[in-house]
């Protein structure tokens, strides 16, 4: 072996450590910077819970977000948005089971939804009766839908209450097809996805999540089971 090669040997090694370092560094930092987000929520939550409840909008610039099943375009869309400017959001939307956890903004347009999904302007808004629908990418924040049965619980959390809804219907629509839109006399929370998730290209059909209101509950407000407790029940 040369010395010409030994030295390139090292050199590539060398290298091959740095992007390492720095691809681990990265991942470190993006981690903490997304725990460091949702605590900020929660301690926006927490002050809230102190004072009389009223309409509020809760800043959340980033949650903790798993990438594990976005499109690789769609990661990169992501991350490029962390750099815009954005209102604070009005929410976070939670499907447990599903491990999704993403921040609700105003407005549907296509920077909203690389940073996070979007409440469709003419439909209700958090907190007021009738119909709210919410779009979001089905490569996005919004994969996790296709794994969504109906009972599974959603929550939408305003800082101000902690809405729960039960999905009741899923269905599959042309994406002509606005009728999914129209307002309701009961409080509901629909979301709205394309179809098929791996489709490729302008996917031709929307993936409709129908859920219904189980409870509203303000966060100063004690738990039913924390109220059984304090009163001596069980």
């Amino acid at each position: 072996m040369t010395l010409s090669t030994k030295i390139l040997q090292r050199l590539l090694l060398a290298t091959g450590i740095l992007l390492c370092v720095f691809y681990l560094g990265v991942l470190a930092f993006r981690q903490a910077s997304a725990r460091m987000s949702v605590r900020g929520f929660e301690t926006t939550r927490r002050t809230l819970a102190s004072q009389p409840p009223r309409p509020v909008r809760v800043a959340l610039p980033s949650t903790d977000v798993n990438f594990r099943s976005w499109a690789a375009a769609r990661i990169s869309a992501y991350k490029e948005s962390l750099t815009g400017r954005f209102p604070p959001a009005i929410g976070v939307v939670r499907a447990p089971r599903l491990g999704i956890e993403v921040p609700l903004f105003e407005g549907t347009d296509e920077l909203v939804l690389n940073r996070g999904v979007g409440r469709v302007g003419g439909t209700a808004r958090p907190g007021e009766a009738g119909n709210m629908a919410i779009a979001g990418h089905r490569d996005g924040f919004f994969r996790g839908l296709k794994n969504i049965s109906v009972g599974d619980p959603v929550t939408l959390d305003t800082g101000a209450t902690l809405d729960t809804y039960v999905v009741d219907q899923i269905t599959i629509v042309d994406k002509e097809d606005v009728s999914v839109l129209a307002q309701t006399r009961e409080p509901v929370m629909t979301l709205i996805t394309c179809y098929p998730f791996y489709y490729a290209g302008d996917a031709p059909r929307r993936y409709i999540v129908r859920c219904a209101l189980k409870e509203r509950r303000p966060h100063h407000a004690p738990a039913p089971s924390d109220v059984a407790q304090l009163s001596g029940g069980m």
